[in-house]
């Protein structure tokens, strides 16, 4: 999409539709706390599936960053990687459910399902020489169990960065990104700002995510309007539809926690 001024030190370089997932742990049913999962995802749905891919992100560390009045501390930063990239986002849903079911134990008689955990509107912003993630739910309309335990607030804004491919990195056995020479090329640190946000159209790429103290609809003059759905997100949601039919027989709902703020 071509990139929106709104002020000079302000551009808006991608818009688009955000659903948060979770996996539980093999042969766990029904997850309870944050210690009962295996993988936390956000999954992003640009506006141009023309110029852009759906993405999803996996949180190694098992959860979002927050801010910790006063003081500095891990919990203000997280990072995540790039595990399914597609033009299509029922493919990345799907292939997401596959690899999770793929992954489960011999024996294990429950299928760790990926659940929603929310749906909303996201910005991705550049505000002077920094880049942000915004988001405002849409779903559930106040958070609940779910999305305390996995710090997944009303509206969140998080100062975004790249991880150069040749950089060291904690996760065993990812790949590293393919970018082209025009992405390539702007590296002059092991982090930079996310422009443009192609950097997050590849399989791999490392972020950072770190929680600011910034309304960014106010600060920012970003409008999220968190009720609007893209057709990538309706096509997401008909996947998860179709695998809450699934789990049925086995008494597990992927979609409670979304609409309810529960855990199921």
């Amino acid at each position: 999409m071509a990139v929106q001024q709104l002020h000079p030190q302000i551009q808006i370089l991608e818009r688009g539709s955000i659903l948060f997932l979770y996996q539980p742990k093999s042969g766990v049913a029904h997850a309870r706390t944050a210690g009962d999962l295996e993988r936390l995802y956000f999954m992003l749905l640009p506006d141009d599936q023309k110029e852009h891919k759906s993405r999803i992100y996996t949180l190694p560390q098992g959860l979002f960053p927050i801010l910790v009045p006063g003081r500095a501390a891990p919990e203000e930063r997280s990072w995540a990687l790039a595990q399914e990239v597609h033009p299509d986002s029922r493919v990345a849903l799907d292939n997401l459910q596959e690899e999770a079911i793929a992954v489960q134990s011999p024996g294990q008689r429950a299928k760790p399902w990926v659940r929603a955990a929310g749906t909303g509107r996201y910005a991705i912003v550049k505000h002077g020489a920094d880049t942000h993630l915004a988001y405002a739910l849409d779903k559930p309309e106040q958070p609940g169990e779910v999305q305390r335990a996995l710090r997944i607030a009303l509206r969140g804004n998080y100062l975004i960065s790249v991880q150069a491919p040749t950089a060291p990195f904690e996760a065993r056995g990812s790949g590293h990104p393919l970018y082209p020479p025009r992405l390539q090329s702007r590296f002059r640190d092991d982090w930079i700002p996310v422009e443009p946000s192609d950097y997050l159209d590849y399989r791999y790429t490392r972020i950072s995510l770190l929680a600011v103290d910034l309304d960014a609809e106010q600060e920012l003059g970003v409008s999220l309007k968190p009720d609007i759905q893209n057709q990538a997100q309706r096509q997401a949601l008909q996947i998860l539809h179709k695998e809450e039919r699934r789990a049925a027989p086995e008494g597990v709902s992927l979609l409670e926690p979304l609409e309810e703020g529960r855990w199921a």
